[in-house]
């Protein structure tokens, strides 16, 4: 970095949603990075996972063994009941440019920190909404696989930050990750 206003042994890196997952791995693989911080923490982005816990009944353990029809019939009735359901695998879909819900469980089963997470070396943050819908659980798991110098943060509902991402307490949130990152990454480090 040849840019004066930048400290190249002070950068942190943050990933907010699915990027709670992708900072966390690019942290793994670039180890220049001071810091990660994962606003929410996420350990798999795997729809294939999602998809098996819709299906009742007695379902194999991998996709191979679960028919492309079984999972769309399943998840098709899910999401005319559920609009958190449709809106997830409408907006996979999107995102993933797969044009079946059995196409993007296949298109996200890269997606997960297994093998990964404990390659991290930077001082990383993982938060948690305690009432994400999205991604329960997720935050802790992703915790737990770090071997790196690690801070777990669960942001509350009588805090106003529960939600996915902590939307409804935003400025809390800031608040929190710049402390961290002050006591992180001093100003006299080198």
């Amino acid at each position: 970095m040849n840019r004066p206003a930048v400290d190249p042994e002070r950068i942190a890196l943050m990933g907010i949603s699915l990027g709670g997952l992708l900072a966390p791995r690019a942290a793994a693989f670039e180890h220049r990075l001071a810091a990660c911080i994962a606003n929410d923490g996420l350990y798999s982005f795997q729809f294939g996972e999602m998809g098996r816990s819709f299906i009742e009944g007695d379902v194999a353990e991998d996709l191979q063994h679960v028919s492309e029809g079984d999972i769309e019939e399943a998840v098709q009735e899910l999401m005319r009941q559920d609009t958190g359901v449709r809106w997830a695998m409408e907006n996979g879909k999107f995102t993933f440019q797969a044009n079946s819900i059995f196409e993007l469980l296949e298109k996200t089963e890269p997606y997960t920190l297994d093998g990964v997470a404990d390659k991290i070396i930077c001082p990383t943050l993982v938060c948690e909404a305690g009432a994400d819908h999205f991604f329960s659980g997720q935050p802790q798991q992703l915790y737990d696989a770090l071997t790196c110098p690690k801070t777990y943060r669960k942001f509350t509902k009588e805090e106003g930050a529960e939600e996915h991402c902590h939307f409804g307490a935003l400025q809390l949130f800031n608040h929190y990750v710049f402390e961290w990152l002050d006591q992180t990454l001093p100003a006299d480090s080198k």
